[in-house]
């Protein structure tokens, strides 16, 4: 089954999800796939828990080390066991989104169900909560690295998954700090989908696990006591963060409610560092499960947690699912809210607390509040006094407009981080399936029979008779099929096919045998720019009309070769007749990169716009570099999403790099710049003022005061741009 597009659901976003493809999970999907020892170089075990090992190995076609997941042979006797790890293979590989662990392939081990997914060096989300709580034990205070608002950053991005997943009909029910992994570059990622149920595939019986047959081994390794791990008895879960619903209950109540509850658990022990049930035996655990109970909201070292804090795990950790948060956007929206020091939905404040809140913001406030209460009394008059207090209120109104302002700028940065990520995934899934495409097809021996059809395919193909000397440019070959008119493109443009384009002086033999190669190819294309605006599946016509009519986010895909070959797609003509992409910015821009990165913009050849290139570097079997893979967004549809339409007062948007130099900005709105090589450079724009950078550099996210606007900006989490937003003042 074609990887599907992930649409993560940060705050904001208002695309739709879509389920799961349940057809796929049937006894057919139980094939085990290649044998590992056929495709891969195994190595150490890295882990073991109930259901199977997890080991390192090395997949030498690609380079890159993966782990691997190997269903304990005991449990093979098992086929409601089976068919539950081959569902989490398949659940895994369907949910595509930032914080899920991606799932590579269906493997077997002499016989034994596997999978491959991506390796995770790092630690589990277990071990930040006990390497602090050591800390705070040993007297520490509980700031720098893992604190607690990194702890609730964490969180928040886990919600972003969890959410997501039961979006696509999907629900972990098994989550807990063991099964959130956190990567050397603060990547977060939810693992584990083995007991997960999805919507409208019916749930699988929750068996305990065949006992090892006579004189076999029992496993060895990392274990997991009953206690704190995965039960696959009668109710399926942790016990420590289960819900009371998921104890032998009707699987039909087992909903998105059920995970927020575990993800309330979960954050009473990420603010206490103790676990939220401590119960000595698993029945009791289980009797405190059944009654919703949890230990005291207090945190090891004694310490006050505060009541936004503890009413919000009290409304997500609610015995009945209907009085729980109704959404878990709605539970991550509230802890964002305390995060960025606002009044939460579940937590009505009093008095003293809004104004000790608001003053402890302000510190300088503060003291002047103080300040006017040692005057009065002294003696101050009543008007003087109301004049302070006047000025406190317009102070206080002007920063809780300020929050309300920074808090919609978030939204809308979160949902163009979450764009660029998709477009990431896409250009790694094009790269990755071109690099398998290359390696695993052999180059077909010649056949006197067939190579005068091969090369008259591959001339038709490339636009050239017989591949003329630059291919399919400007006044060459025949006509690209069904070339019409495209506003968006500003020419004729095809999606029946791709343009192949080549300079002169290339070795035509060897182009003529890549071509014949990456034929296959083309759907993938097609699919890359089709799947920037929705998952699919489309029939021919939805994918013309969606192609033509509904301007997907993606505006061109590509793969391109240091032998001189550019395959283009969708098809159009207008390029320079001297135009060789290995001079192009894009393609210099890779280098010795490795996975996808967002490049400079820089004017497209043809004419049709300012592109913004996503591109990731293509290897043969042996590691070298053969060329690039990519994607390019129109500058005009980026900016399309800089805008933010409920903020009063907005004006301008834009993206920066590190360098402070403005990539995308809302200024630069229908720039083109017409056909022609333009110098073979990145477009120039404009850079920030030293003391935007300088604030972007301490803070990542906050707001700076100019003459005439708020400046509001924020870092995206995905890729090292910053999200800018200006409101007049």
């Amino acid at each position: 089954m074609e990887e599907e597009r992930a649409e993560a659901p940060p705050s904001g976003d208002a695309r739709a999800a879509q389920p799961v493809e349940t057809e796929s999970l049937s006894e057919a999907a139980l094939d085990p796939g290649r044998d590992l020892s056929i495709a891969f170089s195994v190595g150490e075990a890295l882990g073991e828990g109930g259901m199977g090992r997890v080991l390192q190995a090395e997949d030498p076609r690609l380079g890159r080390a993966v782990a691997v997941k190997v269903m304990r042979p005991a449990l093979l006797r098992d086929p409601i066991l089976r068919r539950r790890f081959v569902i989490e293979a398949q659940v895994g590989a369907q949910l595509e989104h930032p914080n899920i662990v991606p799932i590579y392939g269906m493997e077997q081990a002499e016989g034994v169900p596997a999978f491959t997914m991506r390796l995770l060096p790092g630690h589990d989300l277990a071990h930040l909560i006990a390497r602090r709580r050591a800390a705070v034990e040993a007297g520490e205070k509980d700031e720098g690295p893992g604190d607690l608002h990194e702890r609730l950053e964490i969180f928040l991005r886990v919600c972003d998954a969890v959410a997501y997943a039961n979006e696509r009909g999907v629900i972990h029910r098994d989550l807990k700090p063991d099964n959130v992994m956190l990567g050397a570059h603060r990547e977060v990622y939810v693992v584990d989908w083995g007991v997960a149920k999805v919507v409208g595939v019916p749930d699988l019986p929750a068996l305990e696990p065949s006992a090892p047959a006579p004189g076999e081994p029992h496993d060895s390794g990392v274990h997991v006591s009953e206690e704190a791990g995965t039960r696959h008895g009668a109710s399926l879960g942790t016990l420590v963060y289960m819900p009371p619903e998921q104890i032998g209950g009707d699987p039909e109540e087992h909903t998105s409610a059920s995970d927020q509850f575990a993800l309330g658990m979960m954050l009473q022990e990420l603010v206490t560092l103790q676990a939220p049930r401590r119960a000595p035996t698993q029945l009791a655990l289980m009797a405190e499960a059944l009654e919703a109970v949890r230990e005291d909201c207090v945190r090891v070292d004694g310490a006050e947690v505060p009541e936004a804090l503890r009413a919000i795990i009290d409304r997500a950790t609610a015995k009945e699912p209907g009085a729980r948060y109704p959404s878990i956007a709605a539970l991550a929206e509230d802890v964002r809210r305390f995060q960025l020091g606002e009044p939460v939905s579940v937590h009505g404040e009093g008095l003293v607390q809004r104004t000790w809140r608001q003053l402890s913001k302000h510190p300088v406030l503060s003291l002047g509040v103080v300040f006017a209460l040692l005057l009065l009394g002294a003696g101050v008059s009543l008007r003087s006094v109301r004049r302070t207090l006047d000025t406190e209120r317009e102070a206080r109104a002007r920063t809780e407009a300020l929050e309300r302002m920074n808090a919609a700028v978030l939204e809308r940065s979160h949902g163009v981080d979450a764009m660029l990520a998709d477009v990431a995934m896409l250009v790694e899934g094009l790269g990755a399936a071109t690099e398998t495409l290359l390696q695993d097809v052999p180059t077909p021996e010649p056949n006197p029979a067939e190579t005068e059809a091969v090369e008259s395919d591959a001339t038709e193909l490339a636009g050239a008779h017989p591949f003329g000397a630059a291919g399919r440019l400007v006044g060459r070959g025949p006509a690209l099929p069904d070339l019409r008119e495209h506003p968006r493109y500003g020419m004729p443009v095809t999606f029946a096919t791709a343009s192949y384009l080549y300079p002169e002086g290339v070795d035509e033999d060897a182009l003529a045998a890549l071509m014949h190669r990456l034929g296959p190819l083309l759907p993938r294309l097609r699919e890359t720019l089709l799947r920037s605006g929705g998952p699919g599946p489309w029939s021919p016509a939805e994918a013309e009309r969606v192609l033509r009519e509904e301007r997907p986010p993606l505006h061109v895909s590509y793969v391109s070769f240091e032998s001189g070959l550019l395959v283009n797609y969708p098809g159009y003509e207008p390029f320079p007749e001297t135009y060789d992409h290995r001079r192009r910015p894009w393609y210099v821009a890779v280098g010795e990169r490795r996975g996808p990165f967002f490049g400079a913009p820089y004017p497209d050849a043809s004419g049709s716009a300012i592109l913004v290139p996503c591109d990731r570097a293509i290897h043969d079997a042996e590691g070298r570099f053969i060329g690039v893979a990519g994607a390019d967004m129109a500058m005009n549809d980026v900016i399309a999403g800089l805008t933010v339409d409920s903020l009063e007062g907005w004006y301008r948007g834009a993206l920066a790099n590190p360098r402070g130099e403005l990539v995308v900005d809302t200024e630069y709105q229908d720039l083109r710049m017409g056909v022609g090589l333009h110098g073979d450079r990145a477009f120039a724009g404009t850079v920030l003022p030293d003391d935007l950078r300088e604030a972007i550099a301490a803070r990542g996210s906050g707001w700076v005061e100019r003459p005439d606007a708020w400046v509001f900006f924020d870092s995206l989490r995905e890729i090292d741009w910053t999200f800018l937003a200006w409101v007049r003042r």
